[in-house]
C-alpha cells in the first residue's frame, strides 16, 4: 500500500500534566485513512497544527497570541504524523494527477495543481519524456517537441503492492500499418511483454492492461518512428500510466489486455477509424474482458448504425462496407482473421444446437438455421448474444492479408449488458 506522510508541528500550551489521549479520524473522500491524536490536558489547551507551508503568516499570528495569552504555563513541542494514500485526484485544471505531500512533489519533479486528502496533500502532476525512468502513479509519458528516432522511458512500480500498469492512449496518432496490417514504420513497443504486439496508427481513446510481476518489471515503453517519412498528421502521443494494487476494484483479470466496466459500452480493435483508410493490425491475439455487473446475465454486441465499416474483419478485399449478406459465423467460415463470443446467438434464438464462438466476415452475424448434420447453417446479419459468464472478447488475426483482405478495417462494437430473469 501506497501510503503518503506528512509531518505536522504541535505545539502544546498547559498548566496541568496531561490526562488522557483521545485518538480522532478526519473523515476523508479516500475513506477513513486519516487519522490523528488529540492531547487533552485536564484544564482548557490551545492546539495549533499547522503545515509548514500553506499557513507560515497564519502560524506567526497564532503562535504570538498563544504566547500572549500563555505565558504563566510551560510549553513543549511534538510532532504527530497525517497518512493517506497516493491516490487520483482532480486537478484544480481539471486534469488527473497523484496526491502527494506538497514537498515530496517537487522533490520528483512534479507540479502543484490543487489539493487533495482533505486539504493535507496536494494533487501533483507528473510528465515525463525521453530517457527517464518514473515510479509515479499517474505519470504521464507525452512525445518531444520536435520527433526522434527513439524514446523511451523505464516504468517501475511504486510499491511491492502494484499487480497491475494500466496505460490510458489519451492522445495515440502516428503513423498506420503497412497492407498486411504489420507497424514497420512508426510504432509503440513494450518489452518484457510478448503477448502485446507492437501498436501504431490512431488509437486515441485505448488502453491496455500489463500485469507488474517480477518477471515483466521493469518495463520499457519504446516508441520507434521512422523520420524519413513525413505524414500528414503530427505524430502525437499522451499516454497517462496508472499503477493498481491488487486490492483495487477496478482491477482486471488475469489474461485481459483491455478491460471495460458497466452495463454498456463500446468497444473495438486497435487502429480502427470510422473511415475507408484504417486497417487492423496483424498477428493480435488478446481478450477483450467486460466486468459482469450485478444483476446482470447476458450481453449482447451489436455494430454501430453510423458507422458503415464497423465490422470489416476479414474478405473485404473490394473496401466495401458491411454487408447484411457478409456475416460469417463457425470454425470452417473462420480461419484466419475473427473474434470470439463464446456462446453466441440471435437474440431470439437461443437453441444449444445454433450456439457459435467465431465471428468474421464483413458483418456480424449470427446462425439462424442449421442446413446439414456438418454444423453449416444459414447467416442473418445482427446484434450477436452470449449468456456464457465471464463476458469476453477474443481478437485473432494473422500475419497476412491476401488480395482479399487488404481492406478489413477491423470492428467497432457497442455492448449492452442483459439483466437477469426473476425467478
Amino acid at each position: 500500500m501506497i501510503i503518503q506522510q506528512v509531518y505536522f508541528f504541535v505545539t502544546l500550551y498547559y498548566v496541568k500534566l496531561i490526562q488522557r489521549v483521545e485518538s480522532q479520524e478526519i473523515s476523508s473522500p479516500y475513506g477513513s485513512l486519516l487519522r490523528y491524536q488529540t492531547y487533552t490536558p485536564h484544564t482548557s489547551t490551545s492546539i495549533h497544527v499547522q503545515t509548514k507551508k500553506f499557513a507560515k503568516r497564519r502560524r506567526r499570528k497564532e503562535v504570538a497570541s498563544s504566547l500572549d495569552s500563555s505565558r504563566k504555563g510551560r510549553f513543549f513541542n511534538l510532532f504527530t504524523v497525517v497518512r493517506f494514500l497516493n491516490l487520483p485526484c482532480l486537478t484544480s485544471t481539471g486534469r488527473n494527477g497523484t496526491c502527494f505531500a506538497d514537498t515530496d512533489c517537487e522533490d520528483q519533479g512534479g507540479v502543484i495543481d490543487g489539493v487533495c486528502a482533505s486539504g493535507y496533500g496536494v494533487c501533483c502532476r507528473f510528465t515525463r519524456e525521453c530517457g527517464e525512468k518514473i515510479s509515479e502513479n499517474g505519470t504521464i509519458f507525452k512525445n518531444p517537441i520536435s520527433n526522434q528516432r527513439f524514446c523511451n522511458i523505464i516504468v517501475q512500480r511504486a510499491s511491492s503492492d502494484i499487480c497491475q500498469i494500466k496505460l490510458d492512449f489519451e492522445v495515440f496518432e502516428m503513423l498506420g500499418p503497412n497492407f498486411n496490417g504489420e507497424c514497420d514504420k512508426d510504432f509503440l513497443a513494450i518489452n518484457n511483454e510478448d503477448k502485446i504486439p507492437r501498436m501504431c496508427g490512431s488509437n486515441t481513446g485505448e488502453h491496455i492492461i500489463i500485469p507488474a510481476t517480477s518477471e515483466s518489471l521493469p518495463i520499457q515503453l519504446a516508441v520507434i518512428l521512422d523520420t524519413t517519412v513525413t505524414i500528414q498528421d503530427e505524430r502525437v502521443w499522451k499516454i497517462r500510466i496508472h499503477q493498481y494494487e491488487c486490492t483495487h476494484p477496478t482491477i482486471a483479470p488475469t489474461g485481459c489486455l483491455q478491460y471495460y466496466v458497466g452495463f454498456s459500452g463500446h468497444i473495438k480493435s486497435f487502429n480502427y477509424r470510422a473511415k475507408s483508410s484504417s486497417q487492423h493490425l496483424w498477428k493480435q491475439s488478446y481478450s477483450i474482458c467486460i466486468r459482469v455487473e450485478d444483476g446482470y446475465c447476458g450481453i449482447t454486441y451489436s455494430q454501430l448504425e453510423a458507422d458503415p465499416y464497423s465490422f470489416t474483419l476479414s474478405s473485404n478485399g473490394s473496401n466495401s462496407p458491411s454487408m447484411d449478406n457478409g456475416a460469417v459465423v463457425g470454425e470452417r467460415g473462420c480461419r484466419t482473421d475473427y473474434i470470439t463470443i463464446p456462446g453466441g446467438s440471435g437474440m431470439q434464438n437461443k437453441a444449444a444446437t445454433l450456439l457459435r464462438d467465431r465471428y468474421c466476415g464483413t458483418a456480424l452475424g449470427y446462425c439462424f438455421l442449421e442446413v446439414d448434420t456438418s454444423g453449416n447453417c444459414l447467416i442473418k446479419s445482427g446484434p450477436v448474444v452470449t449468456f456464457s459468464m465471464p463476458f469476453i472478447i477474443g481478437v485473432q488475426t494473422d500475419s497476412y492479408e491476401g488480395i482479399y483482405e487488404g481492406h478489413n478495417h477491423g470492428f467497432s462494437l457497442n455492448y449492452h449488458q442483459l439483466p437477469c430473469k426473476k425467478s
